[in-house]
């Protein structure tokens, strides 16, 4: 039976302390010291390693257990070349501190990847579908593990298709596994869905939306009532554009009911839905620059379905930033949890260095939005993003990548790790409810060095505003030349004032009611971004 890594405990670094465990000679884990427990309520912000040489990590995908979580992740992989990526298993208590960790090759042949959320767990047995990269051809590997890690049975499929093959995920039920993948046969693309027992018998497959037109993305989900399942999957012609199209399967994977969505463009392909008590909520990227030119061309969507798949609400996440959700989860209210990453801050030039941030969003099933957060820690170099969560009893654990500092100096060592947070209910950070959530080493804060030289040091009142708006800066760091940059949420310029004085008043009174963006500049750059409020 193959031995799971060991856990490098100087590795990573932690908010609260670590408990230590080690395996005996009878294969029990045994805890040899327990260090400090964490208050209750208290959310973390930690970045775990899975390898032992920390090479580059990543986790896609979580589930609970029940005295922890385990974390389906992407690793570097032990003692080989550094651009082939490995499977990597890590199992924590119910604050993050690390249990165990296994990283698993696909030798002799090459990447072993579970390239997405291809993880489901019945009774003590982790199942895992990923993509094994051959001499000459792509294959399924079905693996099996138990609770700690170690490698129960594991079996390959050959794929007998043409170079375009991607495995999408994997859900199962009490009967069996169920992956799906894209795949491309004889000129025609098709979505493929195969049906295993859970000793990795090969039970059937079946293929859809068979066509000339490229799948871009596929989710496939089991209906809470009754034997189907839901399907949804982007297809793009050969003129690069792309739409969604949304099915209802009976058991045998027969199509039922069958929905194109009204969007053009081009797809991203980071489909998710959830089953609502009025329908669905189906949320997609969507190239919008043909109707938005002046925006970020790819933002979030959310379509509302009725049970008929006809669209009744839609929220766009417009911004000149990528807001791109990876994954959604359904809450225990009912309602969207949108998980991904943005560059709002570098775009805004409030961190002009970072790449990616956390990205967070709560939607009810009216289109509402109940809030929405990106999530800083400052422990990185610039690089954070989300990928996966799970609903809690007092909020939200969210895992996925983040970027720390390179010690070594070898430019693929210390890459990123998996970034595990928690938000509460509210999508606070102990306390921190702002729509940026800064995380600065063991506490939160709005405001770092930099942020209190931009936008901690000025006041815009009143919000909202019936057409006067004050602008008062702190004593002391006033910028001699100033203007002020008015624009809507697209991005478009409305109007631009002048600013020549520490408190000064500007009328916004010919505008519109609605939100717009006030942004305070300084020799060319800006230092302030603020929304206000118009309401005549």
């Amino acid at each position: 039976m193959e031995e799971p890594a060991a856990f490098p405990f100087s590795g990573g670094r932690f908010i609260n302390r670590i408990q230590m465990v080690v395996k005996n000679m009878s294969g029990l884990l045994v805890m040899c010291c327990l260090l400090s427990a964490p208050l209750f309520g208290q959310e973390y912000s930690l970045a775990i390693p899975i390898t032992q040489n920390q090479l580059s990590d990543a986790g896609f995908q979580i589930q609970k257990v029940d005295d922890g979580y385990i974390i389906l992740g992407q690793s570097g992989c032990i003692d080989t070349n550094v651009f082939i990526k490995c499977l990597g298993l890590l199992k924590t208590d119910d604050y993050g501190n690390p249990l165990w960790s296994a990283n698993y090759d696909g030798g002799p042949f090459g990447s072993l990847r579970p390239n997405g959320r291809t993880m489901f767990i019945r009774n003590d047995t982790i199942y895992v579908a990923n993509m094994i990269w051959k001499t000459d051809h792509d294959e399924i590997r079905m693996m099996a593990f138990d609770m700690e890690g170690n490698l129960l049975k594991t079996s390959d499929f050959f794929i007998p298709y043409e170079n375009t093959f991607f495995l999408r995920g994997m859900i199962g039920t009490e009967e069996k596994l169920v992956v799906f993948s894209e795949a491309k046969q004889g000129g025609l693309h098709r979505v493929v869905i195969q049906d295993f027992d859970f000793q990795f018998n090969l039970l059937g497959e079946y293929h859809l939306g068979v066509s000339p037109n490229k799948k871009r993305d596929v989710i496939l989900k089991k209906a809470e009532e009754g034997d189907g399942f839901y399907l949804a999957y982007g297809e793009q012609n050969n003129t690069l554009q792309s739409v969604m199209r949304f099915n209802q399967l009976d058991e045998g994977y027969n199509i039922v009911q069958s929905k194109q969505m009204p969007a053009l463009g081009d797809l991203f392909s980071s489909t998710d839905f959830i089953e609502t008590e009025e329908g669905f909520m189906l949320a997609w990227n969507m190239d919008y620059s043909h109707v938005l030119f002046d925006t970020f061309p790819y933002p979030t969507i959310v379509f509302g379905l009725d049970p008929e798949f006809e669209v009744e609400w839609e929220y766009i996440f417009v911004h000149k930033s990528a807001k791109q959700h990876i994954s959604t989860i359904k809450t225990k209210e009912g309602s969207m949890l949108g998980i991904g990453g943005t560059d709002f801050l570098r775009i805004q030039w409030i961190y002009p260095e970072r790449s990616f941030d956390g990205w967070v969003f709560l939607l009810d099933p009216l289109g509402e939005l109940i809030w929405e957060r990106v999530v800083i820690d400052t422990i990185d170099r610039g690089f954070g993003r989300l990928w996966h969560g799970v609903g809690t009893e007092n909020g939200f654990t969210l895992v996925g990548d983040i970027d720390l500092p390179n010690l070594s100096g070898d430019p693929f060592f210390n890459d990123p790790e998996v970034w595990f947070l928690t938000l509460d209910n509210d999508g606070c950070w102990n306390g921190n409810c702002e729509d940026v959530i800064v995380i600065t080493g063991d506490s939160t804060s709005i405001t770092d060095a930099r942020e209190a030289t931009r936008e901690g040091t000025s006041r815009l009142f009143p919000n909202p505003t019936k057409g006067l708006l004050t602008i008062e800066n702190g004593e002391g760091i006033f910028f001699k030349k100033q203007s002020v940059n008015v624009s809507d949420l697209n991005g478009k310029r409305i109007a631009v004032f002048e600013l020549n004085a520490p408190r000064s008043t500007i009328d916004l009174s010919d505008l519109e009611n609605g939100i717009y963006i006030v942004t305070q500049m300084t020799g060319g750059e800006p230092i302030s971004s603020q929304k206000v409020v118009v309401q005549h």
